[in-house]
């Protein structure tokens, strides 16, 4: 994801590489350049795999607290549940395994590491 989300551009192009290839640029010079260039990219990349790691577990946890609240408003209207009393429960119940599920997903790095044997 980290490459279809970013327009960064950096590093030794083509020209750059044929160049060398031709003898214009010493073999030397060439790997320093692209060391130079790598370093940078690294890091920006690793910038950009943190951004895009938070964006997608926000994204799945919102994803399963609409689930939840469609299924929950479905499911009133399918039982034709009347009272405010009774929607405002049924709310506050989804509202809380929303709660639950976006904290699963949230954590679940930590979750996963310490179910490892």
């Amino acid at each position: 994801m980290a490459y279809t989300s970013s327009k960064f551009e950096m590093g030794i192009d083509p020209s750059r590489v044929e160049s060398a290839a031709n003898g214009e640029w010493s073999r030397k010079d060439f790997f320093e350049k692209l060391n130079e260039e790598y370093s940078g990219w690294v890091n920006h990349n690793n910038s950009v795999h943190e951004f895009n790691a938070q964006a997608i577990t926000w994204a799945m946890a919102f994803a399963i607290c609409g689930v939840i609240l469609f299924s929950g408003g479905v499911l009133v209207g399918a039982l034709q549940v009347r009272g405010q009393g009774l929607s405002y429960a049924m709310l506050i119940g989804e509202l809380a395994v929303s709660l639950v599920l976006g904290l699963l997903v949230f954590y679940s790095d930590s979750i996963f590491e310490r179910l490892e044997p």
